[in-house]
């Protein structure tokens, strides 16, 4: 997880106080959204990545703790009813839920909170009265992030089907989104740099910044 600067977190390259906000990012398996985030950590520092809490089992190349806290359904259903989560939904057979909690705590201090989450997460964020912006990654051809999905051997063939057939649905909401960022192959970077981009524009909007000339 990237860290903001220790002495002035939330400022902005003009030194003026910058209100904290979240960033939806999201779209179909195997689109590189997590990828585009990573390299997206040697441009700027001055975000955070939210930690998913779900009930899916650990991956093999997975860092517990690093993007996600692993639970049981039952767990997760006593955060549920204990409204835990900002938003929570059963995406390929598991549930997935991002804490409010925590969210809160990082927007009290002034960061940009990436939320990187699947679609019906998404919507869900976009229907509270909350200050976000939205991002949905795709490549320029959805049969590349297909293709991504099988190379990457970490789902089994049944699960990847599952994946597939459900990201027609997550495609069709691309139009509720404000921004896209195309992550096509060979040009990660490119991408990465496209949701900097992004990020530096929403921070200066008027809204968010606390100091005016």
């Amino acid at each position: 997880m990237t860290s903001a600067p220790e002495n002035n977190p939330g400022s902005n390259n003009n030194g003026e106080r910058q209100i904290g906000f979240i960033v939806i990012i999201s779209g179909a398996s195997g689109t590189g959204k997590g990828s585009v985030i990573e390299e997206m950590k040697s441009i700027r520092n001055d975000f955070v990545l939210s930690i998913s809490t779900t009930t899916r089992k650990p991956r093999a190349d997975g860092v517990i703790g690093e993007h996600y806290a692993y639970v049981s359904p039952d767990e997760f259903k006593e955060l549920v009813s204990a409204g835990a989560f900002l938003e929570w939904a059963e995406v390929h057979g598991n549930y997935y839920g991002t804490r409010k909690d925590w969210v809160e705590e990082k927007l009290n201090g002034g960061w940009i909170v990436l939320l990187e989450i699947d679609v019906q997460g998404a919507l869900q964020v976009m229907q509270r009265k909350i200050d976000f912006t939205s991002v949905f990654v795709t490549p320029s051809d959805r049969k590349v992030a297909h293709t991504r999905l099988r190379e990457r051997g970490t789902e089994s063939p049944e699960e990847i089907e599952r994946r597939i057939r459900n990201s027609a649905w997550e495609y069709q909401q691309m139009n509720q989104f404000e921004y896209i960022v195309v992550n096509d192959s060979g040009k990660l970077r490119e991408a990465a740099e496209t949701l900097s981009a992004i990020l530096t524009a929403e921070c200066v909007k008027m809204p968010r910044i606390r100091i005016r000339p």
